[in-house]
C-alpha cells in the first residue's frame, strides 16, 4: 500500500521575475560560482584547464539568493549580471525586503529590483544548493582494473 499523498506539494524552486511586482525577503547570504552559459550553466575551474576559456570566452559570475515570497515559500533567485553592484551590496543582506519586477514580457526584458524594507529572519544556508549548480550531470566512467 502506498503512503498517503502529502497535502502540499512544492510548486517550483526558482523565483521568476514577471511584469507583476513580487515582494520577497532575502533569507540567505549571496551564493555564487564562476562559469559559462553553454546550453546550461557550467562551472569554470579557471583559465588553465577550462576548454571554454581556452576558446576565448570569459567566465561570468552567477549569483543566487534564497528568498521567501509573500506566501511563505522559500525560493531561489538568480541575480541578473547587470545588477552585480546590488548583489555585492546585499551580500550579507539577510532580512532585506525586495520588490522584483520585469519591465516587459520578453525573455530578455530588464529586471528592476528595489529595496523596500527590512525584517528580522533566520538565515538559511544556500551553499549546499549552489554546490549542485553548474556541475555536470553526466554519469562518471568507472575504471575497471
Amino acid at each position: 500500500m502506498l503512503p498517503e499523498r502529502p497535502k502540499k506539494q512544492r510548486r517550483r524552486c526558482w523565483l521568476r521575475a514577471t511584469t507583476t511586482t513580487k515582494y520577497v525577503t532575502i533569507r540567505s547570504k549571496v551564493g555564487w560560482f564562476q562559469g559559462h552559459w553553454s546550453g546550461g550553466a557550467q562551472r569554470c575551474p579557471g583559465t588553465d584547464c577550462c576548454s571554454i576559456c581556452a576558446s576565448g570566452a570569459t567566465a561570468r559570475l552567477f549569483t543566487y539568493f534564497m528568498v521567501e515570497d509573500e506566501h511563505g515559500e522559500v525560493l531561489i533567485f538568480e541575480m541578473p549580471e547587470r545588477l552585480y553592484d546590488l548583489a555585492q551590496e546585499l551580500e550579507d543582506g539577510v532580512g532585506t525586503q525586495l520588490a522584483i519586477r520585469r519591465e516587459g514580457s520578453a525573455q530578455n526584458a530588464r529586471i528592476e529590483i528595489l529595496m523596500t524594507g527590512f525584517e528580522r529572519v533566520a538565515e538559511l544556508d544556500i551553499e549546499p544548493f549552489v554546490r549542485t549548480l553548474g556541475v555536470s550531470r553526466k554519469v562518471p566512467k568507472i575504471d575497471q582494473a
